[in-house]
């Protein structure tokens, strides 16, 4: 929950100081002596770093960086994505058998299988687990787009649960990664999503 708010006072920060001054970026990275680009790789590369955490919510720093730096800040959070989220899952193989991963594939588990009545969320985490092992790559795209997702581990639980589930290899997840995450970059680029 806190995290859930703090992400949206930091999109809802960016959006107004968007607001305020369209050219906010560039005074910054004036004002610090650094270049916009310096300054994008720099977001990006923290941006990768928070979505391997499970349970952050990354979509809206996402966003925010897109909005903030525009075609270049769109095409870096896309890349940042990718990364951010195939590192976890390296992680979550690698680290299969620790007690934090566990942990969290429990919490995945007790989820999927509530004790009393599910709610549509936990019918889809469900549905979405079961079908791991015979669809995983589909499977995952589906976790990382669904609404809500920050319930069951967000982008960085789901990568660190899929690698740990050992049904996939890193550069088809990385490429599910790259298609599932790539519609509202894609839309914003052509001008078709304006936020």
């Amino acid at each position: 929950m806190v995290k859930s708010v703090l992400s949206l006072i930091t999109l809802s920060v960016g959006i107004v100081l968007l607001w305020l001054n369209p050219n906010w970026v560039h005074l910054v990275t004036q004002s610090l002596g650094i270049s916009p680009l310096l300054a994008l790789i720099i977001v990006c590369l923290l941006y990768s770093l928070i979505l391997m955490l499970p349970f952050m919510p990354g979509m809206e720093i996402g966003v925010m960086i897109m909005l903030l730096f525009g075609a270049p800040g769109i095409i870096g959070a896309w890349l940042a994505t990718v990364v951010g989220l195939s590192l976890a899952f390296l992680l979550g193989a690698y680290f299969k058998r620790s007690a934090p991963i566990q942990r969290l594939l429990g919490k995945l588990a007790r989820i999927s299988a509530p004790e009393g009545p599910p709610t549509w969320r936990q019918h889809l985490v469900a549905f979405g687990l079961s079908r791991m092992a015979n669809h995983p790559y589909l499977s995952v795209a589906l976790l990382f787009n669904i609404p809500g997702n920050i319930l069951i581990g967000g982008g960085g639980g789901i990568a660190l649960s899929a690698g740990a589930l050992s049904t996939m290899q890193v550069h088809r997840f990385a490429l599910t990664v790259a298609l599932a995450s790539s519609l509202i970059p894609f839309l914003m680029l052509t001008g078709l999503l304006t936020l």
